[in-house]
């Protein structure tokens, strides 16, 4: 008889270990910005600079209510807060100018040469020019919350809760452009060359403006989308579900690095990627020099990105007495469950292949109910990209397909779940096929 063994089975997963803590707060860092002084963060009632070699914060404003939007260019930094107010914040932290027009929550601020552009809860799009005392444009067209705006290609775009977004010229701020997207629109981004990314709740869509909003690309992440950004011609995503994802403009994903906790916001200066966390956390990316068997460079068009290369080791951190009492006493479903639930990579990695080994997945899934259905399925798109999982997941998939068809069927959200998996492991191949036409590239020059 083999009993499972925890110290057996074991995973290094170097992506969870990217990031370093540089400054801590009580509050969630649901507004974070990056300039060339440190990093802009909103605390409360407080728009803060965190300088990040000396670890030091600086108050740069304070408003009547909680900061809840901001944005950077240059030397200028722009807040929103709940009630309404915006402030337009200059060097040596003297403000240039205040605004009280509107009746509501600002949801997001943006910058762009002389004007500040607002979007609130109170329905309505605001323009002000710096030289003017009040603002110079206000759109009135939605019928619920405007939730996002942003700037490319010479057009503003805002997103409203009502489902549509519109795209208002900068020099006449006429519409230039509507689509319906027949859901909540929480974010939009513009990604220039006429395409423009939307987020509603875990959903991310590409749509091509100049072809009157035809989709281009559709990516889900396991939880809500809560910000995105474009840089140097790629799309950032980050999520609730603890990951940050980065696409090209058709939405093919290149990388995904988890972390352990959900993310509210990100910025990016100078290459250096920074995180707001749900737990009153920022993260700045570490870049760390190649070291053998732990990080590959992959070359995609005419570019070098750092992908992690997970490696398995065995585990000898910690040994896992429920899992081990459990699966030793053949109690394959409460195992799985447990490890699913915790969502620990090394919990996961550990019981999954030791059920595989074993050809017991039809065992461990019997009468799961729908719920328990979803955790498992959430758990596989989250990992899914982990190629020691792989043969493991795709046995666990074959498996809930067979066992829980009618029930897929039948029930709107594993349908759902089911769709964004299907995306999850067309994106995996289209990465592997990219990543093996690059190494065919590369062993034509070499001897």
């Amino acid at each position: 008889m083999v009993y499972f063994r925890s110290n057996n089975f074991g995973i290094a997963d170097s992506s969870r270990e990217s990031f370093k803590m540089i400054y801590e707060q009580e509050a969630p860092v649901s507004n974070l910005c990056c300039c060339k002084d440190g990093i802009v963060v909103g605390c409360g009632n407080r728009a803060l600079v965190v300088k990040k070699d000396e670890s030091k914060r600086k108050k740069i404003a304070k408003f009547d209510r909680d900061v809840s939007a901001m944005d950077v260019c240059e030397e200028l930094v722009a807040c929103g807060d709940e009630g309404g107010g915006i402030k337009v914040i200059g060097r040596m932290r003297s403000i240039v100018r205040q605004y009280y027009e509107h009746e509501a929550r600002v949801n997001e601020i943006k910058i762009s040469g002389e004007m500040v552009m607002s979007c609130s809860d109170d329905m309505k799009v605001k323009v002000f020019e710096l030289s003017k005392p009040k603002s110079v444009v206000t759109i009135a067209e939605n019928t619920d919350y405007v939730k996002s705006i942003d700037v490319g290609d010479g057009v503003m775009f805002s997103g409203s809760y009502d489902g549509f977004i519109n795209g208002y010229s900068l020099s006449t701020f006429e519409k230039v452009f509507k689509y319906d997207t027949k859901r909540r629109v929480s974010k939009v981004c513009a990604l220039g060359g006429g395409r423009l990314a939307f987020a509603s709740g875990s959903e991310v869509c590409v749509i091509d403006v100049e072809n009157g909003g035809k989709e281009t690309g559709r990516f889900f992440h396991i939880k809500e989308v809560t910000s995105m950004m474009f840089y140097e011609g790629r799309l950032y995503t980050v999520s609730l579900d603890a990951s940050i994802r980065v696409f090209t403009v058709d939405l093919r994903m290149i990388s995904k690095i988890g972390i352990r906790g959900g993310i509210l916001s990100i910025g990016i200066f100078d290459d250096v990627v920074c995180l707001g966390l749900e737990d009153g956390g920022v993260l700045e990316l570490v870049k760390e020099k190649a070291k053998r068997d732990m990080v590959e460079l992959r070359c995609r068009e005419g570019e070098l990105d750092d992908e992690v290369k997970i490696k398995v080791v065995p585990n000898r951190l910690e040994k896992f007495n429920f899992l081990e009492k459990r699966l030793n006493a053949f109690e394959y479903k409460k195992s799985m469950i447990h490890a699913v639930k915790r969502r620990d990579i090394q919990e996961l990695f550990a019981v999954m292949s030791y059920i595989h080994e074993r050809g017991e997945f039809e065992h461990a899934l019997q009468d799961l109910s729908r719920r328990e259905v979803e955790d498992v399925l959430d758990v596989i798109i989250e990992f899914f990209m982990v190629k020691e999982l792989v043969p493991i997941f795709t046995e666990c998939i074959e498996t809930i397909l067979f066992l829980y068809e009618r029930d897929i069927k039948d029930d709107d959200t594993l349908g759902r779940k089911i769709e964004v998996l299907g995306s999850v492991i067309d994106d995996e191949m289209y990465f592997q096929e990219e990543n093996l036409r690059s190494i065919a590239f590369l062993e034509c020059f070499q001897g």
